[in-house]
């Protein structure tokens, strides 16, 4: 059988092969998450004091809470429409628009009961800190893999 979307033959795809990958590279992107879940309310603390917006630590973790369970859902979904074979580049796409476009800045500015232009504000320079604080953490544990896994060999 042929998906006709992508052209590729389905019928002999093993889903433990698809999905099975390293435990370095499992360890290294729960690590990644962990470091990210305690560091982005700092970064949106930050961003809300720039803007003299009364906000603590608790306000920003429940909010990079709620943002990680449903990006982390929605993830789940479109890799499940990716697997059967839709475009993924298109699907990426939509579901960043979807999730850090207007989920993110919608629950932004709900929780912290800001206008449009705040909100819009407040988002886009937490959202570019943020993309930054991933570069910086991807490098280093990159980093890290690699001298760990030159050790380990």
């Amino acid at each position: 059988m042929v998906n006709y979307i992508t052209g590729y033959a389905v019928e002999n795809i093993n889903l433990a092969e698809v999905s099975g990958m390293p435990l370095q590279f499992i360890i290294m992107a729960v690590v990644g998450f962990l470091i990210a879940l305690f560091i982005n309310p700092l970064l949106l603390g930050l961003t809300t004091k720039i803007f003299k917006i009364n906000n603590d630590y608790k306000k920003s973790f429940i909010t990079i809470v709620i943002f990680y369970i449903v990006s982390i859902a929605f993830g789940g979904i479109v890799a499940l429409i990716a697997y059967w074979g839709t475009n993924i580049p298109r699907i990426s796409a939509i579901s960043w628009i979807l999730i850090n476009g207007i989920f993110a800045f919608w629950l932004i500015k709900k929780r912290y009961e800001l206008d449009l232009k705040k909100g819009f504000l407040v988002w886009l320079i937490w959202t570019v800190f943020s993309y930054v604080l991933g570069w910086i953490i991807g490098l280093i544990l990159l980093i890290g893999g690699l001298i760990a896994f030159a050790f380990l060999k």
